[in-house]
């Protein structure tokens, strides 16, 4: 065997290396849980954030996620479906008034990347959550968790994300549920303009709380309380 036949022969096995490098990370890390991953996505649209930042000193990627839970109980919803979407498990780190889910993950940050952004201002639900009802009840139950206020007499949300918020209200029309729209500009014209979905009669928290809930025992708790049940 001569010495051209040889390197086309160990670039074939090189290239045959990567491509079933590829195949096999694409048949690993495609998530199949996806109502798991319809929660993990409506978690950080409330209160998280998903980077891919250059560090231009060493010339590396991070790829970092981070979810901010204010209650205990918002934790093992988002740790448990993070294990089952994709194979590792989040650190947490209690913070003086709330906890700090924490994981670097290429695989875990490129796939929901790849759904959009999730900057307050930006994020959107993708169609494949909103079109199927399974999904949507996990996502609104885990953004419900985040960004929710149950009170006496009323269950709302507010985001900065118009858009966003409309999703959300067609999501629950899915369960019955009705809410109105309200806009607070704020005093200084440089802040964003809030948004806010109130879900207020009786009927319409009752169909909320028994069709979509909580994870959050506090705010499942004053719901209840409310007498809605």
């Amino acid at each position: 065997m001569d010495l051209s036949e040889l390197n086309r022969m160990k670039i074939k096995a090189r290239w045959k290396k990567v491509h079933d490098t590829e195949m096999a990370y694409q048949k690993v890390h495609i998530p199949k849980n996806l109502h798991l991953k319809s929660r993990i996505h409506g978690y950080l649209c409330g209160d998280g954030c998903v980077s891919c930042r250059d560090e231009r000193e060493n010339g590396k990627m991070h790829y970092d996620l981070r979810f901010y839970p204010d209650h205990e109980s918002m934790i093992l919803p988002f740790v448990e479906a993070f294990r089952r979407v994709y194979g590792k498990t989040p650190s947490v780190k209690i913070r003086r008034n709330h906890f700090c889910v924490m994981i670097t993950s290429i695989t875990a940050v490129k796939d929901l990347l790849r759904e959009g952004s999730f900057f307050s201002t930006e994020w959107s639900v993708p169609d494949w959550i909103m079109t199927n009802k399974e999904y949507a009840r996990e996502w609104l139950r885990a953004f419900f968790d985040s960004e929710a206020y149950a009170g006496k007499t009323d269950l709302r949300v507010q985001s900065v994300n118009k858009e966003g918020l409309a999703q959300v209200k067609k999501m629950l029309a899915l369960f019955e549920v009705e809410c109105r729209e309200y806009e607070y500009k704020r005093k200084n014209k440089s802040w964003n303009t809030n948004y806010h979905l109130v879900i207020s009669n009786a009927r319409n928290r009752k169909n909320f709380l028994k069709r979509v809930g909580f994870n959050h025992l506090e705010k499942r708790k004053r719901l209840l309380s409310a007498d809605v049940a």
